[in-house]
């Protein structure tokens, strides 16, 4: 009789042994997409913040090119959009509202970037002309260091379009960086500070310019 209870509670202990054994292997494998579900689906789910960047980017970048601007009064040595990073705004052939409200936007973006400031050039962009605009000498006098250029005539269609003069570019200032490429552009309605953020970010993360 012993031998006999000895025998059932050993197959009752080999049961248990057994059963635990496929409640670990269920937990080996049921844990890890538990874990998934939780990270993915849940609603306490971490999630990646959304892009931090103000403007939109322009991908791919477009690169721009020194033989399609011809500066007006140039400075000297240095490429026009090489070597620094550049805020452009282009302007019809009247300097309207809109291209004040850009001209001192990109004043202010540039002096924000406090002892970063020296690495940041502002580019008023003229469409092609036969003549200088009357309005250019007053709006050099009220904005120090700023540079002018004009599209060249054969350069001017594809400019227009790099630029998107066609639509939203009309209203927008761009950034290029010191390797020329046309990268971000800001909507002129957008606040100046989403400008100011997306220009110092790259400046800090940037070794060039």
């Amino acid at each position: 009789m012993e031998t006999m209870a000895v025998e059932r509670g050993q197959m009752r202990g080999g049961r248990r042994r057994s059963r635990w054994t496929l409640v670990v292997l269920f937990l080996m494998f049921a844990t890890p997409l538990a874990i998934a579900w939780l990270l993915n689906f849940s609603p306490w789910a971490w999630h990646p913040a959304p892009s931090l960047n103000h403007g939109r980017l322009i991908q791919p970048v477009r690169p721009l090119a020194e033989a399609d601007f011809a500066e007006l009064a140039p400075r000297g040595a240095g490429g026009l959009v090489h070597g620094r990073w550049t805020l452009v705004f282009a302007a019809g052939p009247e300097c309207n509202d809109r291209c004040r409200q850009a001209l001192y936007t990109m004043r202010q973006v540039r002096l924000a970037q406090g002892h970063n400031m020296g690495r940041v050039q502002r580019l008023l962009l003229l469409l092609p002309a036969g003549r200088v605009p009357a309005w250019l000498g007053e709006v050099r006098r009220h904005y120090p260091g700023l540079r002018v250029a004009r599209m060249r005539a054969g350069a001017a269609p594809r400019l227009r379009k790099l630029f998107e003069l066609d639509g939203a570019g009309r209203h927008s200032l761009f950034i290029v960086d010191p390797r020329a490429n046309l990268m971000m552009r800001h909507d002129l309605d957008a606040r100046p500070k989403g400008l100011i953020r997306d220009l110092q970010r790259l400046l800090k993360a940037s070794y060039i310019g």
